[in-house]
């Protein structure tokens, strides 16, 4: 069973039980139901793995935007509510682990 997505003011606040999305972001039903089960089942589990903390929160650098892909007219993702850009974990303990590119 998936856990639960809070939605308020048509936005997603939360990814499952105590797990928060900060800022609240707008997304898609299907993304937002997609975001819960990775989070649960992927982020969650590699976090505990390495670091043996819960995920607390996960902070996000962007959700809906409407704008065309980097260079082109195409339109992004984003502008369909189907991206989520992760910028931060924050575990249990207040330990951040911030998401870079790779150098």
């Amino acid at each position: 069973m998936t856990p639960l997505i809070f939605v308020t003011g048509g936005v997603v606040s939360s990814l499952g039980k105590g797990i928060a999305l900060q800022p609240a972001a707008l997304m898609d039903c299907a993304m937002a139901q997609t975001m819960t089960t990775f989070t649960s089942s992927v982020i969650d589990p590699a976090l505990k793995a390495e670091y043996g903390r819960d995920l607390k929160s996960i902070g996000q650098a962007s959700a809906y935007v409407c704008r065309p892909r980097n260079g082109t007219i195409k339109l992004s993702e984003h502008a369909f509510g189907n991206a989520l850009d992760i910028a931060r974990f924050t575990l249990d303990d207040g330990t951040n682990v911030d998401v870079s590119p790779d150098p």
